[in-house]
């Protein structure tokens, strides 16, 4: 089946091209901005301003207009919309401080809801698995020293809950190998114990000699 004629995009208006250079030669000159996001933007304000063709164009567009364009846009990912919105409230924030216009009327349009993802988890048996590869890699009579290090990290972050900056912060002597518990001093010198299991007390204790006993950290950076 033959396929139609290709229908010819419209003209692009020399007044919206005009200031759309001009926003971008500001961008690249007094913001540093990159080549990949210079051609982001003039994609998305050259595709507006095209769609805006037959009413306004871009340059002269009210909020009336914009919203028409948003609902042209509804079947995107919210992602892409919310760029081209961004793109567009930082064209017409140009254009007022370029004394061109009045007004940024993309304002006035709502961005997009924006779903974050959920964080992946790993399952119980990926769990377990990871465990006992850091064993095996941790064990034998003469293991590497980033292995032990590695199987100790392992069980603090999992047995006790530690943020992983807490955790990498810890004073060479926090845990106690008879103590189930470590204190950590918080904002404001505020003091809070944070249980510490068997396992993760263990690791540790196969950890501490291979820490430098100049060190006042349990895991030194190098």
């Amino acid at each position: 089946m033959a396929e139609g004629p290709v229908q010819p995009q419209p003209p692009l208006a020399a007044q919206d091209r005009a200031l759309v250079d001009r926003f971008l030669a500001m961008l690249a000159v007094e913001r540093g901005a990159a080549q990949n996001t210079l051609l982001a933007y003039r994609t998305d304000l050259e595709g507006a301003s095209m769609a805006l063709t037959t009413t306004t164009g871009l340059a002269r567009a009210g909020a009336e207009e914009l919203r028409d364009l948003a609902e042209h846009w509804s079947e995107l990912a919210a992602s892409t919309v919310a760029r081209k919105l961004s793109a567009l409230r930082r064209f017409y924030s140009f254009l007022v401080d370029e004394g061109e216009r009045a007004d940024n009327p993309a304002t006035q349009i709502a961005r997009p809801g924006l779903q974050r993802p959920l964080p992946k988890i790993l399952t119980r048996e990926e769990v377990e698995a990871l465990f006992a590869s850091a064993e095996e890699q941790a064990g034998g009579e003469h293991p590497p020293a980033r292995n032990v290090r590695r199987l100790a990290l392992l069980e603090l972050l999992y047995g006790s809950g530690l943020r992983a900056t807490e955790l990498v912060s810890l004073p060479r002597n926090a845990v106690h190998p008879d103590r189930p518990f470590l204190i950590l001093k918080g904002k404001g010198g505020k003091e809070r114990l944070v249980p510490v299991s068997d396992r993760a007390r263990a690791a540790v204790g196969r950890w501490t000699p291979y820490v430098d006993t100049a060190s006042p950290w349990l895991f030194p950076s190098g």
